[in-house]
């Protein structure tokens, strides 16, 4: 299919860790659907590493090879931090004010719209800033999280080489920063147990709390742009320790409730763990197997309208419409194979329909402005830019 573009441009290894990330945050959220007496087998084949982590670090890795590019071919300017930011914001902020709209409507469909949830934070992105997500849009937090760490971050690099003069160190010491601060401020809320309740689920998705996660997928884009040989070097050794600790969290995670190492330095080791496997997915650009390859390069191209569309939208509204519509609300067991198959059905028919004839006219817009075309290198967007969580 031609939405997909040219198959052979796009790295397979990444687009199989996006659609694992997708398929993990969907399948995740399935269990709404699922009978009780069910739900323990469902979640014992369920990986418990974080798929919005998984999705932070891609992310992290994907546009920071494009930033790094960015700062070592050009003066590093506002101009350039301007281009930059306006090509993310065409990529990002059209999905995200569409769902919100439609979410809007639905919301004054059913009831009052303020009853609902939503405020005028939802449009600077402020809702979670330092704060809990507000149930409206509730999948929304992490968008919230990217747009500021893509707006903060290569404004603290800009800073810093204005004051040191020094590329590689203004990129080393912002990660610093970013690598601190979040887990600082969580354990320091966390033992002191500071405006937040019910800590471990609250942490998950306040903004300052999680902007770590996106910079290790920078670390990440740092190593393989200046230490290529080690990046290939230790991808194996890096896969191996990077699963096991998959494996590792997901037996630890189900003996936790409510701890420390919930709230404060699973996101950490769940981000490790997604960097360690990059080297080996990065260095898998295609395989033989073409319906493989169809099957993950097409989840991974709609991974951003699925990840938006399948909760809210889907399964909190379109799926009880239509049962009712159809009257199976009453009927108990099969009303959840139905249910359940029409969340993926309708997650990725709609997923599909929202990138084919919004989301990629939208993404190719902005090339053809010409205020956002850079004199630095043309850099390939199949699948070198992220799919937002």
């Amino acid at each position: 299919m031609k939405f997909l573009g040219n198959i052979k441009d796009r790295v397979f290894g990444l687009d199989v860790l996006r659609a694992f990330a997708i398929l993990l945050v969907v399948y995740g959220h399935g269990i709404i659907l699922v009978p009780p007496g069910l739900a323990p087998y469902y979640k014992m084949i369920y990986p418990l590493i974080d798929g919005v982590s998984i999705f932070f670090v891609l992310s992290g890795y994907l546009i920071g090879n494009i930033l790094l590019k960015i700062i070592q071919k050009s003066e590093f300017n506002l101009k350039d931090l301007f281009n930059f930011w306006i090509r993310r914001w065409f990529r990002t902020l059209p999905n995200y004010f569409f769902i919100l709209a439609i979410l809007i409507l639905i919301a004054l469909y059913k009831h009052n719209l303020f009853s609902s949830g939503f405020n005028w934070t939802y449009l600077f992105f402020l809702q979670n800033f330092g704060w809990i997500h507000p149930g409206f849009f509730s999948e929304a937090w992490s968008l919230c999280i990217e747009e500021w760490f893509y707006l903060l971050f290569p404004l603290s690099c800009f800073f810093i080489f204005k004051f040191l003069k020094d590329k590689k160190k203004a990129i080393l010491y912002s990660a610093l920063f970013f690598i601190i601060v979040p887990l600082v401020l969580r354990l320091f809320f966390y033992f002191f147990d500071i405006g937040l309740t019910a800590r471990d689920a609250n942490f998950k998705n306040v903004t300052i709390f999680r902007l770590d996660g996106l910079m290790y997928g920078i670390i990440g884009a740092y190593i393989a742009s200046y230490r290529k040989e080690l990046w290939a070097k230790y991808k194996n050794i890096c896969l191996i320790i990077g699963l096991a600790m998959i494996v590792g969290i997901t037996i630890w995670v189900r003996h936790q409730e409510t701890s420390a190492y919930m709230a404060i330095y699973r996101y950490n080791l769940d981000a490790i763990a997604t960097l360690l496997i990059l080297p080996f997915l990065s260095q898998i650009k295609s395989i033989k197997y073409k319906k493989i390859a169809f099957f993950f390069t097409f989840i991974s191209v709609i991974s951003y309208s699925m990840y938006l569309t399948n909760l809210s939208i889907v399964l909190f509204f379109l799926i009880s419409k239509t049962t009712e519509l159809l009257g199976l609300d009453k009927i108990s067991h099969f009303m959840s194979l139905i249910n359940y198959f029409l969340f993926w059905f309708y997650t990725i028919s709609l997923s599909y329909l929202i990138y084919r004839f919004y989301e990629l006219p939208m993404t190719g817009l902005r090339d053809k402005i010409k205020f956002f075309k850079r004199k630095t290198e043309t850099i390939n967007i199949n699948n070198t830019e992220p799919n937002p969580s």
